[in-house]
């Protein structure tokens, strides 16, 4: 409760002292589509997860979720009606993010010639870092405050976990921890870009509940082939791999709604 009370008292001392102060507690869910990308010579993989790199499933899905903290400034224009604001705002926050892909399992395939899939799939916890600018709208036929913006910045993974199918259908988990990521992908942090829009929800002057969706693009991590391209496939039998990859990677395209509570941004429609 001391800390609620802390937090409150400290936002509320926000607001007064920086008059076009903004921040806005966002919780966003959303599905991912996912690009995957695979090339090279010889693509195979010894047991006991025997993938054919070359029957990659192009696309895939997957989910993302997080909470996000968007805090800056807010510029008014000093309009009644049409866009009556412009917030420059920073985001922060933490989300939880899926990349992977399906593959034929040529073990099985060689079988019962049925095509079995395999996957190779990693959920990373990430760290979100951007700017986005919105254009804030008040719009009399429409009733309800809205806002639309859009903004990019980096997400910084710092642990996750891989999920491989082997041969038998059993599944190992691999868990990656900062250190492992820098190790195992060329660039440790996934570029992204966002649009959204936001509608607000007024129980008093300067605090809203906010009801959005979001659209997001994540240029994704691509994999350092060198480390997978082993040359000795009896090195580690768990996890090693005969393949000359050229490129492994991902990208993804989002859809999503999310919920929140914005202070600072005071209603816009006329008093009665």
């Amino acid at each position: 409760k001391k800390i609620v009370l802390t937090f409150a008292l400290a936002l509320v001392m926000q607001v007064k002292a920086f008059p076009n102060f903004e921040m806005n507690l966002i919780l966003p869910i959303g599905m991912s589509y996912i690009f995957a990308n695979v090339e090279g010579s010889k693509l195979e993989q010894y047991l006991p997860y025997a993938i054919d790199y070359g029957s990659m499933n192009k696309q895939s899905f997957g989910v993302n979720a997080g909470v996000l903290m968007q805090i800056g400034t807010r510029f008014d224009l000093k309009k009644e009606t049409g866009l009556t604001s412009i917030s420059l705002l920073t985001e922060i926050g933490y989300s939880l993010e899926s990349l992977g892909a399906t593959f034929k399992n040529t073990a099985t395939v060689n079988i019962d010639h049925n095509s079995y899939v395999t996957k190779d799939m990693t959920e990373f916890h990430t760290l979100n870092l951007g700017i986005i600018p919105k254009l804030n709208f008040w719009l009399p036929n429409m009733k309800i405050p809205f806002s639309v913006g859009f903004g990019g910045g980096v997400k910084i993974p710092f642990s996750g976990t891989r999920y491989i199918t082997k041969v038998q259908g059993d599944e190992i988990e691999e868990d990656l921890s900062y250190q492992d990521i820098k190790k195992t992908f060329e660039y440790p942090f996934i570029p992204y870009i966002k649009l959204t829009y936001d509608a607000y929800f007024y129980p008093s002057e300067s605090v809203a509940f906010t009801l959005g969706s979001y659209l997001s693009y994540d240029f994704g991590m691509k994999y350092d082939v060198s480390k997978l391209n082993l040359k000795d496939p009896h090195e580690n039998p768990v996890i090693s791999r005969v393949l000359k990859l050229t490129e492994y990677g991902y990208s993804s395209l989002t859809i999503g709604i999310s919920f929140g509570v914005s202070f600072g941004r005071p209603d816009p429609r006329p008093k009665e």
